[in-house]
């Protein structure tokens, strides 16, 4: 019940616009918390944290190791090199 703390995007090459901008905005009105991009042509992620009613980049990556952290799920951890193989 209610709206997700968390959206996970991936990008489709077929509808990049709409991944990048018309989501991100639905994401933002609805006031959800944390709202992560996922490129995986690019192999990168953005995660972005809403403040007050924007969404503010929290953090991004392009490289293949290392670890991505949630804003609000601090125990959530995630592994480059599981998501993009070099």
């Amino acid at each position: 019940m209610g709206i997700p703390d968390l959206v996970v995007e991936v990008i489709s090459p077929t509808s990049i616009l709409r991944d990048r901008i018309s989501k991100k905005n639905i994401y933002e009105k609805a006031k959800i918390q944390e709202y992560w991009l996922v490129d995986m042509q690019n192999q990168e992620i953005e995660i972005y944290v809403l403040q007050g009613n924007n969404y503010q980049l929290f953090n991004a990556s392009t490289i293949f190791e290392g670890e991505l952290k949630s804003s609000i799920f601090p125990e959530l951890k995630i592994e480059l090199k599981d998501i993009f193989i070099a």
